[in-house]
């Protein structure tokens, strides 16, 4: 897939050669660059699926990894930071041998049933309120967190403990740059100073006055000890980090003399800023808020290419380049309004005392030349010298999550074989992992939106190997991925319940059609089995059970909408098939955005029984509080007969209409 860019790069002047000549070598080179490609690639885990999630209990916000020790450290936004090791990543087959020699160890830890990718190591609860931003050093020694507390929690990754606290200046937030192993560096007073803390002192060393505007992202260049720093005016800095030369323009690396001769002040011409920054030393990845990424060369301080990230691009190529239908790129779009209008990851200024601390990020991979970029239809890795999306991660996990926060942990997993070997009881699994896993073990750690859970990336792809299986055995390994290593939300047991339901009904044919013949005529409605099967289930089970017999429509209101399922005929009666109430099913692409829908009534969140009702118009404002189960394919006619029969002040029909039988297709 090509990308929508538009490149600034001077062209390269190459000599001359002979048609075959150059026909020769324009072969080789293609197949040393497909050769040279791959192998990079095996860093960059590329599946479709992610391969195991895990939990905190308020949204995850951000997340790191140290490469040196193994670790990858997640925060979320009530305060909690947690460790957790890196394992050797198994395939399902390695996994069962795993799980034979772990059927008697009490706490058998989702983690060995899902792929052992990560260990859960020690959780602190280290600011009182959200995690404004969090950082790790270059060499991965050393992480830092400041939350909205103002105080700087500074943590050794190799004994995965705090070393120290400092507390800031009340108007201190983020962004936060990590210098080195001795300095760390957040925006002070007004969002305009940059106050640089001592680590082994841990104390204010200086103050920093080096932008006029707010500040809006901040990231460090280890290669050439400097900082790129942007404001909300678009205006870019380049400051030197050395101890000596702190907060100077004496950079290293720099061609150019006068900032006037570079594109420095591109953004600010645009009348846009970077939200988000990313670096690989040679050049640094800028996120702006116009949804354009830059690429900006260190040295001549130019912009090589520019991608457009806007919507409306993705909404002339989401069938032609991607591959989706209007109905599920509607669904994205709608996401990523939300995004833009309702928060504040790109970049709108929010207030309050419920703001979501979830930021945008990018990621440069070791080398350089893959640059990884969440979007609404997966993660990109885009090639970015030849201008090419090789792979997009996620893609199939896209429909439902929204990445937002990523984190490449390249390399394999620093496995402790003695260690190892203890815990398998003597298996010699763990001494001979290397003949067992030949693939690279690196992992890719993504942040979704509004999500509590942080998705794990690795090259084997479950789902994908369960395509060609029973539906029981690919809806197992659905659940299995998603550990729950801290108390289910209602959704999550929404989704384990959805997913037993499937289970039981496995091999059994999904109900498609439901027609009530009432006593003014036929209402033919198509049932979503599928993509709401507890609701569907409970209303063909009381239809084929012949609960509905002879029950009335009992609120009708013209204009609005016609209501049954009632036993007690008032609207106050009727249970579901389990007895009592069950949970909504929300589907955002079921929504009440046309007359004739078919949906749950209800008494409140999770409160639904039999009753049920079908519109007489568009109804958005009961999208996300009412369950759509159906819509009217044929009766429409007598939907709205019904709705205008006489009522009385109580909405009732004065002549009763009856729902005399039905018919389960």
């Amino acid at each position: 897939t090509w990308l929508h860019f538009s490149t600034v790069m001077s062209p390269v002047k190459q000599e001359q050669h002979s048609l075959k000549q150059n026909h020769e070598c324009s072969s080789v080179s293609r197949k040393k660059r497909c050769i040279d490609v791959n192998q990079k690639l095996s860093e960059i885990p590329t599946s479709s699926h992610y391969h195991v999630s895990y939990m905190h209990r308020a949204v995850v916000t951000h997340v790191v990894c140290s490469t040196k020790h193994g670790y990858i450290i997640t925060a979320s936004q009530d305060g909690i930071v947690k460790f957790w090791k890196r394992r050797a990543v198994l395939d399902s087959d390695n996994n069962k041998t795993m799980e034979h020699h772990q059927q008697q160890d009490n706490d058998k830890t989702a983690s060995s049933v899902s792929g052992m990718c990560l260990e859960f190591v020690k959780s602190f609860t280290a600011h009182v309120g959200a995690v404004i931003s969090m950082i790790v050093s270059n060499e991965g020694d050393t992480v830092v967190t400041l939350g909205i507390d103002h105080v700087l929690k500074v943590y050794d990754v190799s004994t995965f403990d705090v070393t120290g606290m400092i507390p800031t200046d009340e108007s201190s937030q983020g962004p936060v740059a990590l210098l080195d192993q001795n300095y760390v560096a957040l925006v002070g007073f007004q969002e305009k100073e940059i106050c640089i803390y001592s680590l082994s002192k841990l104390s204010l060393e200086k103050k920093l006055q080096i932008h006029a505007s707010p500040l809006s992202a901040m990231v460090y260049n280890p290669i050439y000890q400097c900082v790129m720093s942007t404001d909300r005016n678009g205006l870019i800095e380049l400051w030197a980090s050395k101890e000596s030369e702190l907060g100077s323009e004496k950079v290293l690396g720099l061609s150019y003399k006068h900032k006037q001769n570079t594109d420095l002040y591109e953004l600010l011409k645009k009348k846009t800023y970077a939200i988000t920054l990313a670096t690989c030393g040679t050049h640094y990845a800028l996120y702006c808020q116009d949804h354009r990424i830059r690429l900006l060369h260190h040295g001549t301080g130019k912009i090589v290419v520019c991608y457009d990230e806007r919507q409306k691009v993705y909404d002339k190529t989401f069938t032609s380049s991607y591959g989706i239908d209007a109905l599920e790129y509607g669904k994205r779009a709608a996401t990523e309004r939300e995004m833009t209008q309702e928060s504040s990851i790109f970049g709108k200024k929010q207030e309050g005392n419920d703001l979501l601390y979830q930021t945008l990020s990018l990621s440069f991979d070791s080398t350089g030349q893959f640059l990884l970029v969440p979007s609404l239809m997966g993660i990109k890795v885009i090639e970015w010298s030849c201008h090419k999306i090789v792979k997009i991660v996620g893609k199939s996990d896209a429909s439902s999550l929204r990445f937002l926060s990523l984190c490449l942990c390249e390399g394999d997993a620093k496995v402790n074989q003695q260690m190892q070997l203890a815990r398998m009881g003597g298996s010699k699994l763990a001494i001979n992992h290397e003949e067992v896993n030949s693939r690279s073990d690196a992992l890719l750690v993504a942040l979704a939106y509004q999500k509590r859970r942080f998705y794990v990336f690795s090259h084997i792809d479950l789902l994908a190997k369960k395509d060609d299986e029973n539906c029981n055995s690919k809806n197992d390994a659905v659940t299995r991925r998603d550990v729950l290593n801290e108390p289910p939300t209602a959704e999550d047991k929404l989704l384990m319940n959805a997913t037993t339901t499937q289970n039981d009904a496995a091999g059994d044919k999904l109900a498609k059609e439901a027609v009530l013949r009432t006593s003014m005529g036929d209402i033919h409605f198509k049932l979503f089995a599928k993509e709401v099967p507890r609701t569907t289930k409970n209303f063909v089970s009381h239809a084929c059970n012949g609960y509905y017999d002879n029950l009335i429509f009992h609120r009708v209101i013209k204009g609005f909408m016609i209501q049954t399922g009632d036993p007690l005929g008032d609207g106050t009666g009727g249970e579901s098939i389990w007895g009592g109430d069950f949970e909504d099913e929300f589907v955002r692409e079921l929504r009440h955005d046309r007359p004739f829908t078919v949906s749950m009534a209800n008494a409140g969140p999770n409160t639904n029984g039999s009753q049920f009702f079908i519109t007489c118009c568009p109804t958005p404002w009961l999208d996300q509080k009412h369950t759509v189960f159906g819509r009217v394919t044929k009766g429409m006619d007598v939907c709205t007969a019904i709705e205008h029969v006489e009522i009385d002040h109580h909405d009732k029909p004065f002549t009763e209409v009856n729902i005399l039988s039905r018919d389960i297709n």
